[in-house]
């Protein structure tokens, strides 16, 4: 009987000193998948059609990747204004806007905001029935329809128009109420062009009769300025802004949400057909969504001195047109991430 007693106490010590070795062991996997469940969930504020595109490509890479820090998605947002009120009250930490609205709420101190990236480029195409457009001087004494939603594209190419010296009194612009309506005036005149910008552009081609593409104004910004001493401006269309307090506060989610958006647009251009569902919001066929990732809806990814130089320079020339698009002065250095030790 007393042997047994031991072997019976023997088996409990055993047992207890198993246990004990165990369960930091199971404490750690379960602390480890609640840290997975925890990840914060982080949005990209969006109030327009035009940065929902820019901004697809970072979140469907990050939720392919699975990225170690962040849940990321967008939130679109009825107004800039709501937008802004959010990045203030901290619910949101990112946001995707043209450069403009960036320079003025920079400007206006509406929100301590800092430009991080340059995501998208110009994107704006002219159409029409003659394909036989070889320059800019082509499209003289011809109207060209433009939309009131697409301000920034007509002054774009009005910025393409002084740097070649052309008189503007040659142009004629006649405002349309939406991307649709200036389609389908160009449509019914076959001496008349339209500015339709991508990747709107396919989506009113899949339910009307094509016109042809015969001016890419990126191209032709770039041909523009190809002269000029030290050019570094390029039409920038749309950029990532990040409040200052997660700037400061949270550096590591900053530097993971650059990081994803750079091997995002290196993504995309190696294997487009992973993001058609990304884009799926677009109603547009398959082939098309690949089409215009790939060659007409310019992504890209800008930052540091790069960025810097890319919208300062691209400013220069829209404040020539109309320094009111810029909130009345250009903006200094403190508006881009990396420069001045921001």
């Amino acid at each position: 009987m007393p042997h047994r007693a031991h072997v019976r106490v023997f088996y409990l010590v055993t047992l207890l000193i198993v246990c004990l070795f165990s369960l930091p062991s199971c404490g750690s996997r379960v602390s480890h998948d609640e840290h997975e469940l925890e990840k914060p969930a982080v949005a990209i504020g969006v109030c327009d059609f035009e940065s929902e595109v820019a901004t697809a490509p970072l979140v469907a890479y990050a939720q392919k990747e699975n990225s170690h820090l962040a849940n990321y998605s967008i939130a679109n947002y009825n107004s800039l204004d709501e937008l802004i009120d959010e990045m203030n009250q901290g619910t949101l930490s990112f946001a995707c806007m043209s450069p403009e609205q960036a320079a003025q709420i920079y400007n206006q101190s509406r929100s301590d905001i800092v430009i991080v990236a340059v995501t998208k480029l110009c994107s704006s195409y002219i159409v029409g029935h003659d394909t036989n457009v070889y320059a800019i001087t082509d499209l003289s004494n011809q109207p060209i329809y433009v939309s009131r939603d697409d301000v920034i594209s007509q002054q774009i190419l009005v910025s393409i128009l002084q740097s070649r010296q052309e008189p503007l009194d040659r142009y004629s612009f006649v405002w349309c109420d939406t991307q649709e309506q200036a389609y389908l005036r160009a449509l019914e005149d076959p001496q008349a062009y339209a500015l339709i910008y991508q990747p709107k552009l396919t989506q009113i081609r899949a339910v009307q009769q094509n016109l042809s593409i015969v001016f890419d104004v990126n191209q032709e910004w770039t041909a523009a300025h190809a002269g000029v001493k030290q050019e570094t401006s390029r039409p920038v269309d749309r950029v990532l802004v990040a409040h200052t307090r997660v700037i400061k506060e949270q550096a590591s989610l900053v530097q993971d949400c650059m990081s994803l958006y750079k091997n995002a647009v290196r993504s995309l251009e190696n294997r487009p057909q992973d993001y058609v569902s990304a884009f799926s919001f677009l109603q547009v066929k398959t082939q098309d969504i690949q089409d215009l990732m790939l060659n007409q809806c310019n992504f890209i990814y800008l930052d540091g001195e790069e960025m810097r130089l890319a919208v300062s320079g691209y400013f220069k020339y829209i404040y020539r047109i109309d320094p009111m698009i810029l909130g009345r002065i250009l903006p200094d250095n403190g508006l881009y991430y990396g420069v001045s030790g921001i």
